[in-house]
């Protein structure tokens, strides 16, 4: 269906070159996701392990999930029984989200996360734990409604999601300082540099409206800004965004 296995290698490669190009991390997710998107992965996050006390989208460092899914996912803390995630603190290897439902199937809680996810157009997927020198550092979760699972793809797919882990770790170290601007305040400073009010950013970004003003002010504080639009004149001055 999708071509050779040849053809998947040299799709890998060029997949992995373009992730190794991009300079933000906007084109960094549209380079990720044009490379899974073929092999029927709509959806994608990257993130590290949260922290004690730390919220699963302060955790994130790349995603691309459906609108309104990262808002859901935390006002329900889904986070502690979603079985995906449960199954990655344990697994060694990559797995797909049917084997981690396998192992939460008589739990009610991990059910009703599942069967949101399947409402939002996660069907299916495969997860990829990433160990560090302390344990697991942290993880790239990609679904679709039908993705490609077959093991032949599998190694693509492994491939394309470890070096989106490893690009967008490498692009946050690379920039993190006290004054550093966060993936999340940089993506809302983005839309608004856009012209997007803080509510339509955010119904993109699917978090609350007090969140995404949350991070403008952030945002501000650390760039010493007045307001918002100098905020937005600072970030793309300083190359923390783009247009």
């Amino acid at each position: 269906m999708y071509g050779t296995l040849t053809d998947f290698a040299g799709e890998a490669l060029a997949c992995v070159e373009a992730i190794d190009r991009a300079v933000t991390l906007d084109a960094l997710a549209y380079e990720v996701d044009r490379g899974l998107n073929r092999f029927g992965f709509e959806h994608f996050v990257v993130t590290l392990f949260p922290s004690a006390g730390q919220s699963i989208e302060d955790a994130i460092l790349l995603s691309r999930l459906p609108d309104g899914w990262t808002r859901i996912y935390a006002e329900r803390s889904f986070l502690d029984h979603d079985p995906v995630f449960r199954h990655c603190q344990i697994a060694s290897n990559a797995f797909t989200w049917t084997d981690a439902i396998r192992h939460e199937a008589r739990d009610l809680a991990s059910q009703n996360v599942m069967s949101e996810a399947r409402r939002y157009g996660m069907i299916d997927g495969i997860c990829l734990p990433v160990q560090g020198a302390s344990g697991l550092e942290g993880c790239a979760s990609l679904s679709g409604r039908a993705p490609d699972l077959s093991s032949r793809v599998r190694p693509v797919v492994h491939f394309i999601a470890a070096h989106a882990y490893l690009r967008s770790r490498q692009m946050v170290r690379r920039n993190r300082d006290p004054r550093l601007l966060t993936p999340r305040e940089r993506e809302v400073l983005t839309w608004a540099a856009r012209g997007f009010s803080a509510a339509r950013t955010a119904g993109m970004l699917g978090i609350t409206e007090r969140t995404v003003t949350a991070h403008i002010v952030s945002a501000c504080e650390k760039l010493n800004a007045a307001n918002k639009t100098a905020a937005v004149a600072q970030a793309i001055h300083r190359g923390h965004i783009s247009l």
